[in-house]
């Protein structure tokens, strides 16, 4: 019964990681202050993403 439980959360955890990983790995937190067109960027991804689009 606990793993049934916990089914959902091993693949919530894979999610966030790799989520984690877009986000450090985007131009935006690579910059001193980001930019203007990175922060652009980063908001078309995650509407492309809510969207249910694929980068």
């Amino acid at each position: 019964m606990a793993n049934e439980d916990n089914g959902g959360a091993a693949e919530q955890r894979r999610r966030l990681l790799q989520l984690s990983q877009r986000i450090a790995d985007h131009a935006f937190w690579r910059s001193p202050a980001g930019t203007p067109a990175a922060r652009v960027a980063l908001k078309e991804l995650a509407r492309a993403e809510a969207a249910g689009e694929q980068p």
